[in-house]
């Protein structure tokens, strides 16, 4: 069960008709004034936020941006990979609190939502 202060700020985040199904905390804070970031799986994309000012967005990343998503150091940390090779990755520490479960659950859940590769326009010439 997420807070309630967290809850109210992925609310205002998310989109019409976008719903959260795993959410969980990490280790990191990006600076001293802010809360940890929180992990949010939606139906369309994976919000990365904190609960400061009442709900700020870090990243947000439509499914089809995503290249994969994994899990390390035994379900404490998380890396999602993106398509851009000039995106650099995310990586989070997991906070000690969440199930290594919910971490499993949350990159298979993802993964299983994830486009296939796009082409590159060189593949589709060659398919010709």
């Amino acid at each position: 069960m997420i807070p309630e202060n967290i809850s109210k700020a992925l609310n205002t985040l998310l989109e019409p008709g976008e719903k959260a199904q795993i959410v969980f905390q990490t280790e990191w804070k990006p600076s001293q004034g802010t809360p940890f970031v929180w992990i949010a799986l939606t139906n369309s994309r994976v919000v990365v936020f904190s609960s400061r000012h009442g709900g700020m967005k870090f990243r947000a990343l439509k499914f089809a941006e995503i290249n994969a998503v994994q899990s390390e150091d035994a379900g404490r940390s998380v890396r999602i990979l993106h398509w851009d090779t000039d995106t650099p990755d995310l990586h989070f520490p997991v906070a000690k609190t969440v199930e290594p479960q919910t971490v499993t659950d949350f990159v298979s859940h993802a993964n299983a939502r994830l486009a296939p590769q796009p082409k590159s326009a060189t593949s589709q010439q060659n398919s010709k």
